[in-house]
Parts: C-alpha cells; sequence; structure tokens
C-alpha cells in the first residue's frame, strides 16, 4: 500500500509532496518567485486600465478618478538611524491633470514598535498636462511623522500621526512674482494588515491592507477644518525578502479649500516598497 503523502504549500497555486517523516525542502525562494510573477500579471493589468483616456485641456470633472503610482524605501543605516525617499506619479482619468513628488527623510527607530521621522517634499501639480508649463504649480512641504506599531493577534495594527507644513506656489504668470500661501495640517492614520498567507518560513507573503486617514486644517482663516479623509482597501504581495507590491483603491471625501460640495472621488494606488539596509541597497559590506 502507498503511504501517505502530505502537501507543503511553497507558494500559491505550489504544493510539495512529502513522504511522511521526510524534512520539506525549503521553499521561500521558489514562493518569493511565484508570487513575483503574479503580482507583475495583476500590475501589468491594472496598469492597462488605468492608461488615461483622451481628455480636453479644461475638463476636469468634479467628482474624480485617479491612478497613483508610488515608490516608497525606508533603509537602515546604522544603529537606529535610517534614511527614507520616496517619489510618485498621479494622474486623472478623462482629464489631462498630473502631479509628481520626491520626497527624502530621515528616520530614528526610537523603540522596536515606535518610529520618529522628518522629511521635506516637492510636488508638481499640472493641471493641464505636462506640456502646459503656465498652469504648473509648485509646492515645498516640512512633515513630521510619529509611527506606533501595535500588534493585536494575527493583525498588525499601525498609527501614524503626521504634520505638515505646505508652501503653496500659484501658476506662473510671465511679468509677475509667484505668490505663496502657508497651510497647516495634521493627519491621523490607523492601519491594518491581515495576513492571508504565509511562506514555510513564517514570512507574510499575500496580505489584506485596510486604512482610514483623516486630514484636518489648522492655523488658516478657511471655510472648514475638514480637508479629505481616505478609506483603503487592498492587497500587498511581499515578492522578495525586503520587497513589496501593494494595490488598491481608496475613496476620498475632499473639501475644497474654497468650501462648496465635498468632492467624492476614488483612486487607484500601485505602490513598491523595499525595506533593504543601506549598504545591502548599495552592494556594499
Amino acid at each position: 500500500m502507498n503511504q501517505l503523502r502530505r502537501l507543503d504549500i511553497c507558494g500559491p497555486f505550489h504544493f510539495d509532496s512529502v513522504a511522511p517523516g521526510a524534512t520539506a525542502q525549503p521553499c521561500a525562494r521558489r514562493s518569493y518567485l511565484s508570487l513575483g510573477l503574479w503580482a507583475a500579471a495583476l500590475l501589468l493589468a491594472l496598469l492597462f486600465l488605468a492608461l488615461p483616456a483622451a481628455a480636453q485641456r479644461t475638463a476636469v470633472p468634479f467628482n474624480k478618478n485617479l491612478q497613483w503610482f508610488a515608490y516608497a524605501g525606508d533603509h537602515k543605516v546604522a544603529g537606529k538611524w535610517g534614511v527614507h525617499f520616496d517619489g510618485g506619479w498621479r494622474q486623472m482619468s478623462n482629464a489631462l491633470w498630473n502631479q509628481w513628488l520626491v520626497r527624502p527623510g530621515v528616520n530614528y527607530q526610537l523603540s522596536p514598535k515606535v518610529q520618529l521621522s522628518g522629511a521635506y517634499s516637492y510636488f508638481n501639480t499640472h493641471p493641464g498636462g505636462l506640456d502646459w508649463e503656465p498652469s504648473a504649480a509648485p509646492e515645498h512641504r516640512l512633515q513630521q511623522q510619529l509611527v506606533i506599531q501595535q500588534p493585536l493577534g494575527k493583525v498588525n495594527l499601525r498609527h501614524r500621526y503626521r504634520f505638515d507644513q505646505r508652501f503653496l506656489g500659484s501658476g506662473y504668470v510671465e511679468g509677475r512674482d509667484r505668490n505663496w500661501n502657508l497651510q497647516h495640517r495634521v493627519r491621523y492614520m490607523l492601519r491594518g494588515d491581515i495576513p492571508l498567507k504565509r511562506l514555510s518560513n513564517e514570512t507574510t507573503a499575500v496580505s489584506l491592507s485596510l486604512y482610514n486617514e483623516l486630514f484636518l486644517r489648522y492655523g488658516y482663516a478657511g471655510v472648514s477644518a475638514f480637508e479629505q479623509n481616505r478609506i483603503f482597501a487592498g492587497l500587498a504581495f511581499r515578492t522578495a525578502h525586503a520587497t513589496a507590491i501593494e494595490t488598491g483603491v481608496f475613496n476620498q471625501r475632499f473639501q475644497p479649500l474654497s468650501g462648496g460640495r465635498i468632492e467624492n472621488n476614488y483612486v487607484l494606488v500601485i505602490s513598491v516598497s523595499n525595506q533593504l539596509p543601506l549598504n545591502r541597497l548599495l552592494r556594499r559590506k
């Protein structure tokens, strides 16, 4: 009679049979490769769906559908110190509006579950598209951040408190100085990451990501302290030991600075993150 054989799950849609008493061979590398292929296929499909349709230069809908593409890196340097960098491209369906940004920063790991950060951001917004330079509006932003990790059973909860000082520039007009407006903002995000699949080494391979983030304005004479709220749901795929791809959608309820009706926007987000120590990232020993 044939001996019963047990199955070792080595990745999505991949199983290895192992005879009783035998030791399963490590399969994390094969799992990462399989996850990477599935994540890449999903990413290509989402990129195809996100291609902007033909649009008029001034046709910006009130309730908007946008696509955000981002990269984020947090890299340990030495001791409790690390560096941060993220950048992104944002575009709007049925309009030529787009925006790009870069954000370098510094991290300090106060404790295993508490991190402090400071960063500078540069945004450049093009309401009429990249080829319509007079409409481009820059923003310089200073940012202070506190992140607290709070494991709750199998769920990894994260509280993020962020303070923004935004120096908003007006569009370019020949013969005139650009106008600048300082705005202050406080943000709070509650995020939960729920493991859906683990590898044989207990590393989370696929997780469900949920968050809610509230934005409030302060220190200015505006119509409302409420600026926006984002509710996000998505999936994160770990494609290598320190690299992950996350994709999802958030609903954005946005109150324009000038007041009026609250916008109800939907944003597709595709992001890649990396957390290798800086010396390994630069291939130095």
